[in-house]
């Protein structure tokens, strides 16, 4: 096979008849990973990445099969992610040698990647020896010798192997976006800056000084508004770990996504990603802050993203794209889906990581993390903020210790609320009356809860909840008597945890 390297492609034909040049493909996705990457410290090695990652696609063998295969469902079949990975190894970047590696079918290691390595083929030999002649031709800076410098190689092997999760998921979600861009005939997307948070920020404030001056007012208005006041004083604190540890009821939710936009504006942040254990609180928690952030008219800015989130409909276009690499300024999903991204290792799934840094990270109800992945869970969150710019506020009315886990264990953290003891006494509003006695009467314990303007039983077995859902029927129009009494163990478990 001879031609020019104009003739050299990366993809077939789109509706238009385009065939997409593999030079054109290798320059944009380094482009579009560099600037991924660059808020991290890692644009030059996305860069490099990019430029590399399709190398062997210039072969004869693949360009053949290509032509072959043009307007069918049939794949290649042909090999090319060795090329890549071989010359980014020989330009000095070592272990980000597994992104290209891994573009396609995930990340592996660094012992799998040099057995591969090892002992090429002749077949193999050939085809990378043919590709690199007529790609030296066609993109002449693929001869340079690679990044002045790696960044992180005096770093620990944890804080490594997060910068090579990160290039490979600015890798990723850059190779996705140039394809798709050829096939769908449309521009590469922008990767600007950014959102303008300043604004958010001034909306969110704005929108809720009016939702409040539309509810009626509540005893606790007085506590809610110290804590949001709380929120907004710490978030011009530096970046790192933060404590929001409030009630139920004293308005978490506002709270937390106030020091998340302020923190954002004032620090340069890039977006704001809260993570909720349960389906039902992540669907109410989106709506809150839809509400705060999102004006008619307006370009969308919350992403809810979860197994039941609807990105089907036609007016959820935007968030089905964004949901692909969370390409939105506030985010709201589940600890499943944020910490799939973090730990996974297939290239879908980890499009998303590159976002992370830089982010602000709210674990909302973060005692529910579970314990047995505790360990990991903290290693990452601790490198995310120490090395990649990232913000973690704790958010939960019953805070964890996890400072007496390893990871953990010398990490500065902040307190939103200062006394949150004090602040607990002030909101309490619920009385707690035992009645241990094994000879109670139920009757006379239905009775006495009547009594109270509002009042909740809880009974052992489901045989002693119709005894007392019993005695209070009828008890008068004003009361309207809800079936919950039931044990513990007998009710139904919670929704979620949700994807």
């Amino acid at each position: 096979m001879t031609g020019s390297g104009s003739e050299i492609w990366a993809h077939s034909p789109n509706s238009d008849g385009s065939w997409h040049q593999l030079c054109d493909h290798l320059r944009g996705t380094a482009e579009l990973a560099s600037r991924f990457a660059e808020p991290f410290g890692g644009g030059q090695v996305a860069w490099w990445l990019g430029l590399l990652h399709d190398a062997g696609k210039a072969s004869c063998d693949w360009q053949a099969r290509l032509r072959e295969v043009a307007g069918t469902d049939q794949s290649v079949g042909v090999p090319h992610k060795l090329l890549g990975a071989r010359l980014a190894r020989e330009r000095g970047l070592g272990s980000f040698a597994l992104a290209i590696a891994g573009h396609h079918g995930g990340l592996t290691s660094v012992a799998a990647l040099a057995e591969e390595l090892r002992s090429p083929t002749e077949a193999e030999r050939s085809r990378e020896a043919d590709a690199m002649a007529r790609l030296m031709d066609a993109a002449p800076e693929l001869a340079d010798s690679g990044p002045a410098s790696l960044p992180w190689s005096r770093c620990e092997a944890l804080v490594r192997e997060m910068a090579v999760r990160l290039c490979f998921s600015a890798l990723c979600d850059a190779d996705f976006l140039d394809t798709s861009a050829h096939f769908s005939g449309s521009p590469i997307p922008p990767a600007g800056a950014g959102a303008d948070f300043g604004a958010l920020r001034d909306r969110y404030e704005q929108l809720r000084k009016q939702l409040l001056a539309a509810r009626p007012g509540s005893g606790v208005d007085e506590v809610r508004e110290e804590i949001y006041r709380a929120c907004v004083q710490a978030a011009a604190e530096e970046p790192g770990i933060f404590r929001l540890a409030a009630p139920t009821g004293s308005g978490k939710t506002i709270s937390a996504g106030a020091f998340a936009v302020h923190h954002a504006a004032l620090h340069g942040l890039r977006r704001v990603i809260v993570a909720v254990p349960f389906l039902t609180i992540t669907e109410q928690n989106a709506q809150v802050y839809r509400d705060l952030l999102e004006v008619p008219g307006a370009a969308g800015v919350v992403l809810e993203h979860h197994s039941g989130a609807d990105l089907d409909r036609p007016s959820q276009r935007w968030a089905k794209l964004a949901a692909d690499n969370w390409d939105a300024p506030f985010i709201v999903t589940t600890t499943v889906r944020l910490f799939e991204s973090l730990f996974d290792r297939r290239p879908a799934a980890m499009r998303r990581l590159h976002r992370l840094a830089g982010a602000v990270i709210v674990l909302d109800e973060v005692q529910s993390l579970p314990y047995r992945m505790l360990v990991p869970i903290l290693d990452g969150l601790r490198t995310l903020v120490s090395h990649f710019g990232a913000t973690v506020v704790l958010s939960s009315a019953t805070q964890p210790d996890f400072w007496h886990l390893s990871p953990w264990r010398d990490l500065p953290a902040a307190e939103i609320i200062a006394e949150p003891a004090v602040l607990m006494s002030r909101l309490r509003r619920v009385n707690f009356d035992w009645r241990l006695d094994p000879g109670q009467d139920l009757a006379g314990l239905a009775a006495d809860a009547a009594g109270s303007e509002q009042a909740m039983v809880v009974v052992n077995t489901t045989a002693h909840a119709p005894t007392v859902f019993g005695a209070w029927r009828g008890t008068g129009p004003a009361r309207t008597p809800r079936p919950l009494f039931v044990p513990v163990w007998a009710r139904p478990p919670p929704a979620g945890p949700g994807r």
